[in-house]
């Protein structure tokens, strides 16, 4: 704890803020989003069903299902410096490798094994920000942190496919050039980050497993991860989904990527406000509701409004999306009982839970296009407003100054 409050007054602080952010655009969302808009080329490659790109869509939340919990686990026992160079440097190896690959299967075991690296990513950056940052400042230094993700969603949902991909000569250059980042990102965290002292005495599976065995017993961490099924699979389904849909009722395919855009461009420009709001007021359980609600309800009636409002709800679901995203991993690390020394175990535990949404909302909303073009809306809409159920019984404690 005590070398914790010394880095809360470091002022190298914000060079790592910088870092995690910088990372979050061009190593995690940027690649992640780009398939979004890069399937119809993909598709026509590889022979792809609508159903099998829902498959491969939700393989990564499939994964990082599987490597929350042990991610979080080895992130608390050998520290970000080490583990972040690994992911990102293996990440960007099976990320470029998927340009390889001829078919549906190996398309979707090399994603499957992209994701296995890349899972637990998110919350050794997250732990990185809580370990920098004291409570009072931690929602906007996540809110900055969540920028970057929303970023990289805006330029690699607009620019994959409608420039990356005529520069460079199609999907597989563009691919190996997110790939070629993601290595170097991992090369600049080996280098940049301070060593760390962590306690890497061998120890019993047992004594390996308790910080597990000690967060799984706060059940705010477990409504924090119910609600977040909610509202990330909705969103999760419906950015992969809607150009798709856009380009299959006659919008041009710029248009169609551009309104994916529009989303990430809403959310780049609440998340930061949002989150000095929520760091002023001390409160996070407010926000969580209202993107619940309000993301709920658009995504509803995107099935139902016509074509000319569809741009007004993109909008709107974007409002407070990464706010949501960067404080609750602000909050998970806030929950009382969770230590500096189980932050990393306790938001595996939520990445885990919130993942469950992430990996089967794509590919059940994405077979219901066989009912109607719509109906994927109806249930990822329905999805996200169940999410107020969790967040309603969400307690908090003031924040600490």
């Amino acid at each position: 704890m005590e070398q914790e409050n010394k880095n809360y007054e470091n002022p190298y602080r914000w060079v790592i803020l910088a870092l995690t952010t910088v990372t979050a655009l061009s190593a995690i969302s940027m690649p992640m989003i780009s398939l979004s808009v890069l399937f119809d080329e993909i598709r026509l490659d590889l022979g792809l069903s609508l159903v099998q790109i829902g498959v491969i869509w939700a393989s990564i939340s499939a994964t990082g299902l599987i490597m929350a919990i042990p991610g979080g686990l080895l992130s608390d026992r050998f520290g970000a410096r080490w583990m972040l160079a690994i992911i990102f440097i293996g990440s960007g190896v099976l990320g470029l490798s998927r340009a390889f690959t001829v078919n549906y299967t190996s398309f979707l075991i090399v994603s499957f094994l992209f994701g296995l690296n890349i899972g637990s990513a998110g919350i050794n950056l997250a732990k990185v920000v809580g370990n920098w940052f004291k409570p009072a400042e931690r929602g906007f230094a996540n809110g900055v942190f969540g920028s970057g993700f929303a970023s990289g969603f805006l330029i690699g949902s607009f620019a994959s496919a409608t420039y990356f991909s005529p520069w460079l000569g199609g999907w597989r250059p563009v691919l190996i050039l997110f790939g070629a980042i993601s290595i170097a990102v991992g090369i600049a965290w080996f280098f940049v980050h301070p060593k760390e002292e962590v306690d890497r005495t061998p120890t019993s599976l047992m004594q390996a497993l308790e910080p597990l065995r000690e967060v799984a017993t706060i059940r705010n961490l477990w409504l924090m991860g119910l609600g977040k099924i909610g509202v990330w699979g909705a969103i999760r389904g419906f950015t992969g989904y809607l150009p798709l849909y856009l380009r299959g009722i006659g919008w041009e395919p710029a248009w169609a990527d551009t309104s994916v855009s529009l989303f990430f461009l809403v959310s780049l420009i609440c998340v930061v406000p949002l989150s000095i709001l929520s760091d002023r007021i001390g409160k996070r359980r407010p926000f969580f509701l209202m993107t619940s609600v309000v993301a709920g309800l658009a995504i509803l009636l995107m099935g139902i409004v016509p074509d000319t409002f569809l741009i007004v709800l993109i909008a709107l679901t974007g409002f407070s999306f990464d706010a949501f995203m960067s404080l609750s991993v602000a909050a998970t690390t806030e929950v009382k009982g969770v230590s500096a020394t189980l932050v990393g175990t306790a938001v595996g535990l939520v990445f885990m839970i919130q993942e469950i949404g992430g990996m089967f909302a794509p590919i059940i909303g994405n077979s219901l296009e066989q009912i109607s073009g719509q109906a994927p809306f109806y249930f990822w809409g329905g999805l996200a407003l169940l999410g107020i159920l969790a967040f309603w019984f969400y307690t908090e404690e003031p924040l600490a100054s």
